[in-house]
């Protein structure tokens, strides 16, 4: 039997060095990149959709009582009269 190999088994086990524990593959830099890249375009996402849905919610109350600047065919009494 070779020593090196019954030094090997007499020694006790380390969780560390044991044979069959390998490491994880750290991530390259151009993979943390392209999670980095993939958060903030899936952040992007959501924030566009998020301003979407605010710029065409309906107007809130009652639609008699707002102000000239929401409904201009109000100044005048209709849309004709402001375009002509």
């Amino acid at each position: 039997m070779n020593v090196d190999l019954l030094r090997a088994m007499s020694e006790p086990l380390d969780p560390w060095r044991d044979p069959p524990y390998v490491p994880p593959p750290s991530p390259s830099l151009l993979d943390k990149t392209q999670t980095v890249m993939n958060a903030m375009e899936a952040d992007a996402a959501v924030e566009r959709e998020r301003r979407m849905r605010a710029a065409f919610r309906p107007p809130r109350g009652d639609v008699r009582r707002q102000s000239p600047l929401v409904a201009p065919e109000r100044i005048e009494g209709s849309l004709v009269s402001l375009i002509g």
